[in-house]
């Protein structure tokens, strides 16, 4: 287990000498669309077509004493939104937060310290950004995802002269 590790707003739990346990979900849940028509069994369902929000499990087990000043350190550090980044796929990362603190479990000698992180995250991973120059004519970018998201295209005149006749055009990619 040396190699589990998390990385949360651009810091290690590696640093913090903390040993992580993932458990995750295949995929996010869907959100349901039923409603309940009087007089008739069950429930109409318009189609399940979006995905609520990913729940995170980390249990973190830290095998240093520390005092409760650097505990309260790594609460801190905790106690905000920002990205995750997990071992086993170290190019992707989640959008999240701990919205809810949990009880930790201190050992008589203060050598073992053990608790569970709830990351509530945006459903899907998100990859790295991607920086492309754009040259005259068409600009194919590769859409690596697996699923429909929003994107986010920014451009940016690096030279000196204004820019004319700049169009774009939006072609969607149809995902199964």
């Amino acid at each position: 287990m040396a190699s589990s590790w998390f990385k949360f707003r651009n810091k290690l739990s590696s640093d913090y000498k903390i040993k992580v346990i993932k458990k995750d979900l295949l995929f996010p849940p869907k959100r349901e669309r039923k409603i309940m028509i009087p007089s008739r069994h069950g429930k109409y369902d318009f189609g399940s077509k979006y995905f609520d929000e990913r729940v995170i499990e980390l249990r973190c087990i830290l095998e240093e004493k520390i005092t409760r000043a650097e505990l309260r350190g790594i609460a801190a550090w905790l106690s905000k939104k920002g990205d995750i980044i997990l071992w086993d796929e170290p190019d992707k990362r989640y959008t999240g937060e701990v919205l809810d603190t949990n009880f930790f479990e201190t050992m008589p000698t203060e050598v073992l310290r053990e608790w569970t992180l709830l990351f509530v995250a945006e459903p899907f991973a998100k990859g790295d950004f991607k920086i492309i120059d754009i040259k005259s004519g068409d600009n194919e970018i590769e859409y690596g995802g697996t699923i429909e998201t929003p994107t986010k295209i920014v451009l940016v005149n690096n030279s000196k002269q204004n820019i004319s006749n700049l169009r774009i055009r939006i072609t969607r990619k149809l995902l199964d």
